[in-house]
C-alpha cells in the first residue's frame, strides 16, 4: 500500500482490517510496511534484504511465498478470510487453495485463523495445534459514535454485506432489528 496519513477509503473489510491492525502496531512502537502489489518477486526480495522480524500474509493466494522468506524473518503468519472455511463441503475449488495455504512447512510459519471453529478444520488437515493462533477479526470502536440516550433505544442495525452464510436472515423477521443496505446498481 502507498503510505496513508489517513484511513484508507474504499476499500474492502479484509484491508481495512489490515490497515487497523497496522495501526495499532504503529502506535505500540512498531515499524509497519505493507505490501499490496502482484508483483510477488520484488516483495519477496523486500522482505528477504530487509529481513523483518515478521511478516503477516492475508492473501490466500500468496500463501505460498512464506516457503520464500521464513528463513529470513522471525515469524510468518497466514491468514486465509476464505468465508466458507468451516464448510469444506463447499470449497469446491478453494480446496486446491487451502492446500497451498498449508504446503509452507516450518517451526517459525504459523496460521493465524479466525475462530476456533477454523482452527479445528487446520488440525483435521494435519496443522500442529502449536502452529494454530485463534485471533478472531475485531472493529475500531473509535469509528463509533455513542449515545447513552439514543434516538431509538429498541432498535439494532445489521451493517455489512448480507449473505447466507453470514447469518444475517435469522434476524429478519425480528421487527426491531434494522438492515443498512447499499443498493448497487450496474450499467
Amino acid at each position: 500500500f502507498p503510505s496513508h496519513d489517513t484511513d484508507p477509503i474504499g476499500w474492502g473489510a479484509v484491508e481495512i482490517l489490515i490497515w487497523d491492525i497496522a495501526t495499532e502496531l504503529r502506535i505500540l512502537g512498531n515499524i509497519v510496511t505493507i505490501h499490496n502489489t502482484k508483483d510477488i518477486a520484488s516483495v519477496i526480495d523486500k522482505i528477504n534484504c530487509t529481513k523483518p522480524d515478521f511478516v503477516h500474509i492475508h492473501y490466500d493466494d500468496y500463501a505460498f511465498i512464506a516457503q520464500f522468506i521464513y528463513k529470513f524473518v522471525k515469524g510468518v503468519a497466514i491468514t486465509s478470510h476464505f468465508g466458507y472455511l468451516t464448510q469444506p463441503h463447499r470449497w469446491g475449488c478453494y480446496k486446491d487453495i487451502f492446500n497451498n495455504i498449508l504446503a509452507p512447512k516450518g517451526n517459525n510459519i504459523f496460521h493465524f485463523v479466525l475462530s476456533k471453529e477454523i482452527a479445528e478444520i487446520y488440525k483435521s488437515f494435519g496443522v500442529e495445534e502449536k502452529q494454530i493462533y485463534v485471533l478472531p477479526n475485531g472493529a475500531d470502536a473509535t469509528k463509533f459514535r455513542y449515545t447513552i440516550q439514543p434516538k431509538y433505544h429498541n432498535r439494532s442495525l445489521v451493517v455489512g454485506k448480507i449473505e447466507v452464510r453470514k447469518g444475517q436472515w435469522r434476524l429478519m423477521n425480528i421487527d426491531d432489528v434494522w438492515f443498512v443496505v447499499t443498493i448497487v446498481t450496474g450499467k
